[in-house]
This record gives structure tokens, sequence and C-alpha cells, in this order.
């Protein structure tokens, strides 16, 4: 075990980056010569972890970092169209296959047999919706009915996307349908009894907790005692040993770098990485 734990740097360079997440705490802990950095989750956990740049890179067949676009942008050999949306790289520009349609955000690709939120459809047709907050399409959320796909009965058409209702807006069905833990009650969502609306109506809030708690604040949302302020979610920042609490107020920064640190932090760095890589790998 000792001999594992002096060839760490050894073992955290040979492991399979597609499946493995490296905490670390500047960029000179990550693979650079594969295009990784240290890329925070979030802002307010100290630590972040080795990877391509969220959203803006993808792996190739080397396992390098390598920039991906989506519709009409320019691709070559080395910057490719992003994966799931069907787009191939085609006269030098991302665009769909034969038979495929793109989306007007230029985000997907969408099949014959696929219909938007909105689209009539027909027996054998499937309806797709974007996910919310993001820019994948799914096709969980919406069907086909009447020939028009739609939001499944109590969801909330925002577009071509199919969210949950905000508290005090009306057209729920189920408590599903409704955001923050608001309740349906006559089709508008509402808080129970004991709870008020929270962070522009996303949310209940237990009365008589404490709120606002800044970034880096400590949160206890799970027991209901402490709530962040508006845009701040409380986290565990896992495989941070700077953090002793077990949730803190963060902002989600998946764009947001690390700076590189000195050089003695950057021993200690990586002597904590390998600890918490042992840790995570004997469990």
């Amino acid at each position: 075990m000792l001999l594992q734990f002096l060839l760490c740097s050894a073992v955290v360079l040979a492991v399979d980056r597609k499946e493995d997440l490296i905490p670390c705490w500047n960029n000179k802990e990550c693979l650079i010569s594969l295009g990784e950095a240290c890329w925070k989750l979030y802002e307010g956990c100290g630590n972040g972890f080795c990877m391509c740049q969220p959203g803006k890179y993808e792996r190739d067949n080397e396992n390098r970092c390598i920039p991906v676009v989506t519709g009409r942008a320019a691709c070559d050999n080395k910057v490719k169209c992003k994966s799931g949306t069907n787009m191939i790289c085609k006269d030098g520009r991302c665009k769909c296959p034969n038979g495929y349609t793109m989306t007007a955000d230029n985000l997907y690709c969408k099949s014959k047999n696929e219909r938007l939120v909105g689209e009539f459809c027909a027996s054998g047709d499937k309806c797709i919706s974007r996910r919310p907050d993001s820019e994948e399409y799914m096709e969980s959320s919406s069907i086909c009915i009447q020939g028009v796909c739609r939001c499944h009965t109590g969801m909330k058409p925002d577009g071509v996307t199919c969210t949950t209702w905000d508290i005090n807006e009306e057209g729920c069905l189920y408590s599903t349908n409704c955001h923050g833990g608001a309740i349906c009650d006559k089709g508008r969502c509402s808080c129970s009894k004991g709870y008020s609306p929270y962070a522009e109506n996303t949310k209940c809030i237990r009365e008589g907790s404490k709120r606002r708690i800044p970034i880096e604040g400590e949160c206890n949302e799970a027991e209901e005692e402490s709530y962040c302020q508006y845009d701040l979610k409380c986290v565990n920042c896992m495989n941070d040993l700077r953090h002793t609490r077990r949730h803190t107020c963060a902002r989600y920064a998946h764009d947001r770098a690390f700076p590189a640190s000195s050089a003695s932090s950057n021993v200690l760095s990586s002597l904590l990485v390998c600890v918490l890589y042992f840790i995570a790998r004997w469990r």
C-alpha cells in the first residue's frame, strides 16, 4: 500500500480520464498535455476536478480534449460536432445528415419521426423537448395528444421546453408539477402551512429558519434549518478537505478555472489528491 501511494502520480496519470474525475486545486495538477484544466463545478468550494472544459470540449479517441461546436459552426479534424446532437461535419460545417432537420436553436438534428413540443404529430412519431437549463433534447417529458406534441399533463410549456410551475402559478395537476417543494392545491402551486415562498417564488422554506446565507456559508436545507441566498445552491463540497462542514452555499461555475498557486501549495495539493484518490478507489 505504501509503495502504491508513493507511485500515486503514475497511477493518476494512468487512469481512464473518461470515467474518473480527479480532484485538484490548480491547473498544474491536471494533464495539461491532454488539454485538461482544473475546473471547479461550484464557486465556494475549494477544489475543482481535472477535466475538459464542460460543454465546450470533449474527449477524442486518444483522450485529448478537443473543442466541440453545434449547428452550422466551422469544424474539421481538430474541432468536432458535439456528441448527442446527431450532427456530422460536412463541407467544413456541422450539419444534419440526410433525412434530419436542424432545430431553430441550431443545437439538435431531428430525425424524420421526431417532433418538437407544439408541432403536429402522428402515430409512430416521437415527441421531444429541450431539457430545462440545458442544450440537450429528450423524449420523456412530452407526448403526442390529439395530433400535437404537448407537455405531459400538468407540466408547464415554455417554448420547446417542458418544466415545472413556480410558486403561485396555475396549471399543475400533481404536486410533482410544482417547483421547490410546493404542493398543487386546486391547480395552483402553493407552499404548505408553515412555509413561505423564497428565492423569487422558486422554493418553499420553513418559516423561522435562517435564510440568505452568503457564498461559502454553512447551510442545511435538507433539514430545513438554513437556506442560501438566491442564485446559490446548498451543496456538499465533495473531496474538499478545506471544508470541514457538510454543506456549503456555492454558485455553479462550470466555466471558471482555478488560478495556478505557489509551488509549496502544489505539493500539498498533490498529496491531498493522492489521499482522496486512494480513499475513493479502496471503498
